[in-house]
């Protein structure tokens, strides 16, 4: 109908207003259908509006629309805005909120009770303040699961006579860590122990490594 065509051509031509190009649109509205059965200005405009008064400039709203199109699909007043909120509560500053919500939009689907809050409270249970909490949270790009992606890596540091206080500080040094797979740090700390290099540093410098490098470095 009319109605209909007018207000899926009234989405697009708001979607290019942000920023997105044609193909980045498409895109969008691929992943994100019911987004044209959304309501442009209780919904939509809203969800952008939030967006921008956290400090996120066009190109940021931008990236983050187009990495998680549900992000403005989002109700705004029980999952967007608590999510905000608590993020400036952990202790993050503008410029680190911002970054989280551009980098990995997708946190604002996880639940905050079973999955963000746990994270928080098992990150200050291994020694870390409030401030290297934050500093870790904000430049997670995914943040992992505590029972499959988390307490097991930590454990395998433990068994190898590592103190919460190393581990929090290789952490806090190196947030990346945490986001490697439990395949590959099970292999690597295990040879590093065997050959009785596993320091942090070590460990900080080989998990970045490539296969074919760590190969070289470690196991020749």
């Amino acid at each position: 109908s009319p109605d209909v065509d007018g207000k899926v051509k009234a989405v697009f031509r708001w979607l290019a207003e942000l920023g997105l190009t044609k193909l980045q649109v498409n895109k969008v509205v691929v992943a994100f259908p019911t987004m044209l059965s959304c309501s442009l200005t209780d919904q939509l405009q809203p969800a952008v509006q939030c967006l921008s008064e956290i400090g996120m400039d066009s190109s940021q709203v931008a990236k983050a629309v187009t990495t998680f199109p549900d992000l403005i699909g989002l109700c705004l007043e029980d999952q967007l805005k608590p999510f905000v909120q608590w993020l400036s509560e952990i202790g993050m500053d503008d410029s680190q909120v911002t970054k989280v919500m551009s980098t990995y939009p997708q946190i604002c689907s996880y639940s905050l009770e079973s999955r963000l809050k746990p994270l928080v409270r098992w990150l200050s249970d291994i020694g870390m303040d409030d401030s290297q909490v934050a500093r870790v949270i904000a430049r997670l790009p995914k943040w992992p699961t505590l029972e499959n992606g988390l307490k097991p890596k930590v454990q395998l540091l433990r068994d190898r006579g590592f103190s919460d206080t190393d581990i929090s500080r290789a952490i806090n040094r190196m947030p990346s860590l945490l986001t490697y797979s439990s395949e590959r740090w099970e292999h690597r700390v295990g040879v590093l122990d065997a050959e009785g290099r596993l320091t942090e540093e070590a460990l900080r410098s080989c998990m970045a490594l490539s296969d074919t490098k760590f190969v070289e470095c470690y196991e020749k």
